[in-house]
């Protein structure tokens, strides 16, 4: 039974996802980066993604549409918002 946690950090650039596989985060954590221009939605679905990072800190409209739209995709998503 594979109990690790599949957590995709989205935003304009991989900054956020580079910093984070540095840090060496525990080994049950799958890292995933996907640019915001790139199928978010397909991309969640095929590696049975339960955690996003959403990087906003651009402070753009599209950040703030994303999440609502991730949210109306999956209801239990758990979304974080940097930035």
């Amino acid at each position: 039974m594979d109990t690790s946690i599949s957590f995709l950090i989205v935003g304009p650039d991989a900054d956020i996802y580079n910093q984070l596989q540095d840090a060496n985060t525990a080994s049950d954590i799958r890292l995933f980066f996907c640019g915001r221009d790139e199928h978010v939605y397909e991309f969640v679905q095929a590696n049975e993604i339960r955690a996003v990072l959403l990087d906003a800190s651009d402070g753009s409209a599209d950040s703030r549409k994303l999440l609502r739209e991730l949210k109306a995709f999956d209801a239990l998503l758990q979304i974080s918002v940097a930035g």
